[in-house]
């Protein structure tokens, strides 16, 4: 993040590497497999949370498919008031990708009760509520731009609290309630 005159004021380094596309798992396997794993060069992951401070308050970034990090993105809304998700989506220009990753995004806003800015270089740019509903966004492949104001939040939802449990809570209610049903019926 810069300030107004330039200057650096705060930098994240993406944490959560995309395998194939910003690092090469199994190398020697996949070089066997396919001739194109040769160019993959390996990125270097961030090492740890950083939040941009703006006006006082504290906005986390994710970039691209940190999206699909439970921890990652729990983290980012236990320490900030509000997120930004900052994406380029050229590779899946004229796929669903754009949509798909908007939709995850909003289902995180949700998830943790938290206004998200979701900015692409040429997906689909949108400003989304602690509801999960998109307030603007553009369209795929269009120069143009939005804005608005992002509300900031620090409430924990139940989701935030329980931290890495609560998906396993939500399996195993699933179980609990498939099975009742199937006595049920039989």
């Amino acid at each position: 993040m810069y300030d107004a005159k330039g200057e650096v004021e705060s930098t994240y380094i993406k944490r959560y590497l995309t395998p194939f596309g910003e690092y090469m798992p199994l190398r020697r396997v996949a070089e066997i497999v396919s001739p194109y794993a040769k160019s993959v060069n390996d990125f270097k992951p961030g090492q740890g949370f950083v939040s941009h401070d703006i006006g006082g308050y504290q906005v986390a970034p994710i970039i691209c498919y940190e999206i699909i990090n439970d921890g990652l993105v729990r983290e980012s809304a236990n320490q900030s008031g509000a997120i930004i998700v900052q994406t380029n989506s050229a590779t899946f220009a004229n796929t669903a990708e754009s949509a798909q990753q908007l939709a995850i995004t909003r289902i995180r806003a949700v998830e943790h009760s938290r206004e998200i800015l979701s900015v692409s270089t040429v997906g689909i740019s949108a400003f989304i509520d602690n509801s999960g509903a998109v307030t603007s966004q553009t369209t795929e492949n269009l120069s143009t731009s939005i804005s608005g104001d992002l509300k900031i939040s620090n409430y924990q939802t139940l989701s935030d609290r329980l931290g890495g449990v609560a998906p396993l809570l939500v399996l195993l209610s699933s179980l609990i309630l498939a099975l009742g049903i199937r006595r049920k019926v039989s």
